[in-house]
């Protein structure tokens, strides 16, 4: 999922340095769908899809990050970007935690940063990054009225 919300937004994106974090960031989707497919039953290739998730999710929030410090409006995102790619730097080195707990972690800042990347853009935040509306019709629920063109009923 994460990979494919990656892809889309990647599309959708005008701003070349943005551009190269989601780059990244696919990287990194990769690299964590790796780790679910090698099991490890498979010490040696599941031990480098963990490694390289571990290592990638600091690169692609901080290029996001640092990218991001430009846009006056995406400016407190942008160092909040940067703190969790600073945490997630750090969880990689906590002594005390097991991996399972590492990676729980980092994929919980994965997910939760591309999150609220869905929320800043549905809400209209990420409009100078962003070419077009992910969505064509506004998200709300209109019992009455329906969404789209309307049906031709045959029988009538």
């Amino acid at each position: 999922m994460l990979l494919y919300f990656t892809v889309s937004f990647f599309r959708m994106l005008n701003d070349w340095s943005t551009k190269i974090a989601m780059i990244a960031f696919m990287t990194t989707c990769i690299f964590l769908a790796s780790v679910g497919v090698f099991s490890e039953d498979f010490p040696l290739p599941h031990v480098l899809s963990a490694l390289g998730f571990f290592l990638s999710i600091p690169i692609a929030l901080g290029i996001a990050g640092l990218a991001w410090l430009r846009f006056r409006e995406l400016r407190p995102f942008a160092i909040l970007t940067l703190v969790l790619s600073a945490v997630s730097y750090l969880t990689i080195f906590q002594a005390g935690a097991s991996v399972a707990i590492r990676e729980l972690a980092e994929a919980l800042i994965a997910v939760g940063w591309t999150w609220v990347v869905n929320c800043l853009h549905y809400t209209g935040r990420l409009s100078g990054i962003v070419s077009g509306p992910l969505l064509e019709r506004p998200l709300r629920c209109d019992p009455v009225r329906t969404v789209g063109p309307p049906m031709s009923v045959p029988w009538h």
